[in-house]
């Protein structure tokens, strides 16, 4: 019992949300004659409530959105954003999901269930049914899958630990003890190193994928949520909700060698196909900011009211999907408005 009160303590902190009307107004902060991707809000898709994390298809076909306040995943398609198809996944409280890199499978943890453990719920794609569930840790959050496709790792809060299920028969080989309540998860585009963010104590640790060993940590903000990795390999962005700000770390050194203040409290973090910009998602006042990698410069906020805690970029770049919790949408910004400062 006590597990499941400090689980929905957890979830409902992280999904509170206000009842103003969405507006939008732009900050831009981009230096003089240069382009940057001033996005605009093109269209908003009715998913279920309290949307928490979005994945985009491998392929940029589909866009999959986990509900946590309704416990299913919306699939929604991009040619027309529409959605085809909602996967009830209840009893359960959804939190963080992937796709394979084939696009094949979606992986959603859920954090309770009938069980002791949180489980791992398999959703095969070409029919989106449930096609398999794993035992994993107490309390799991964060999901990831390696860039090979071999391994997914998953982060389980209340454990202290990190599962990692081989994906030929998706059995858990290993279970990796890291810092306090884990959160996010991120893989390095080689599949050699899986980046862990600890809420609780406040750092990222770094395990080789090798043979699954903690081989550095890294301090970094006050409540850190998630973590991306640029496209490269050569930056870690790491969101710290309590200190409004964005870690960077440098991985060939695990060096943290910038922290950028945004507006808001940030929570997801996706980076864009190019590397060339960072967007971090707010929840409470809604603020989605825009990071220009080469100077690590905050361009641009769209504000609206409300909270977000998932944002992802299409493959090509162009768009960028973030989830609203209330009333339940997900926005989809045009990132193709480049404009001369």
């Amino acid at each position: 019992m006590k597990t499941l009160v400090a689980v929905l303590t957890f979830f409902f902190l992280f999904t509170s949300a206000s009842f103003i009307q969405p507006f939008i107004q732009f900050d831009v902060y981009g230096a003089e004659n240069v382009s940057v991707p001033v996005v605009k809000k093109v269209h908003t898709v009715d998913v279920g409530k309290f949307p928490y994390t979005v994945a985009v298809s491998p392929d940029g076909a589909f866009v999959y959105v986990v509900n946590g306040g309704s416990g299913n995943v919306s699939v929604i398609r991009t040619s027309d954003n529409k959605v085809i198809n909602t996967v009830d996944l209840r009893p359960s409280i959804l939190v963080g999901m992937a796709v394979s890199p084939d696009g094949a499978f979606v992986y959603v943890t859920n954090t309770v269930t009938a069980r002791p453990s949180g489980e791992v719920v398999i959703i095969r794609t070409s029919d989106n049914k449930v096609v398999d569930t794993v035992d994993v840790g107490i309390s799991s959050h964060g999901v990831a899958a390696s860039p090979d496709g071999a391994f997914v790792y998953v982060t389980n809060s209340s454990s202290h630990n990190v599962s990692v299920i081989r994906t030929s028969d998706n059995k858990v080989v290993d279970t990796v003890d890291v810092g306090e309540f884990p959160n996010g998860v991120a893989v390095s585009p080689d599949s050699a190193l899986v980046y862990i963010v600890n809420s609780g104590s406040g750092d990222v640790s770094i395990i080789r994928t090798s043979d699954n060993k903690v081989v550095d940590t890294v301090d970094v903000g006050g409540t850190p949520i998630r973590a991306a990795v640029s496209p490269d390999g050569s930056f870690l962005y790491v969101t710290n909700v309590a200190n409004k700000n964005v870690s960077i770390i440098r991985t060939s050194d695990n060096k943290v060698v910038d922290t950028i203040d945004v507006k808001g409290e940030p929570i997801a973090v996706a980076v864009s196909p190019d590397g060339a910009f960072v967007y971090a998602s707010n929840r409470n006042n809604g603020f989605l900011s825009i990071i220009r990698t080469s100077d690590n410069k905050v361009i641009d906020t769209e504000y609206f009211r409300g909270s977000s805690f998932g944002v992802a970029v299409s493959p090509d770049g162009a768009l960028v999907y973030v989830t609203h919790s209330y009333p339940g949408n997900l926005y989809i910004y045009n990132t193709n408005l480049g404009h001369k400062f």
